[in-house]
Order: C-alpha cells, then structure tokens, then sequence
C-alpha cells in the first residue's frame, strides 16, 4: 500500500502550493544561480511542512464533504 505522501492527489496539490505561490514573484534580477544543495534542503522542508497542510485537507474533506465516506457519518446527521 501506498504511504499517503505517494498517492498522486496529495503529490499534486502540495505542488500547487509550491509552485503557485511563486508564479506572483518577480524575477530575480541577479542572475545567480542558487547551489543544489539549497534546492534540496528547499524540497526537503516544502515535503515536511506541506505533508501535514494537505492531509489535514483530505481529513476535512473525507468528513464534511465526502457524504459516502465513514468519516461524514460520525460527524454528519
């Protein structure tokens, strides 16, 4: 079974997160490049910081919104 950082949804949205925000930022104007080290420390913190923010999401939705899910109907009337 998949850990729930694999599934394709969570990878998806947590994307989004990174990337979106970013899309509104003006370009660097120095045109240093940042060293890949700084790159994967980025990537390991977004996937630390992101993974609780989009199950959080996914536990919300399975409870208010999915009405079919177990979750809905311990909540729900």
């Amino acid at each position: 079974m998949k850990s729930l950082a694999q599934h394709p949804a969570i990878q998806a949205i947590a994307l989004a997160a990174r990337v979106l925000p970013g899309a509104a930022m003006p370009a660097r104007t120095n045109a240093q490049t940042p060293p890949p080290e700084e790159g994967q420390v980025i990537a390991r913190e977004a996937a630390i910081y992101d993974f609780p923010l989009v199950d959080n999401y996914r536990v919300l939705h399975a409870c208010f919104v999915d009405r079919s899910s177990a979750s809905s109907a311990e909540v729900l009337p």
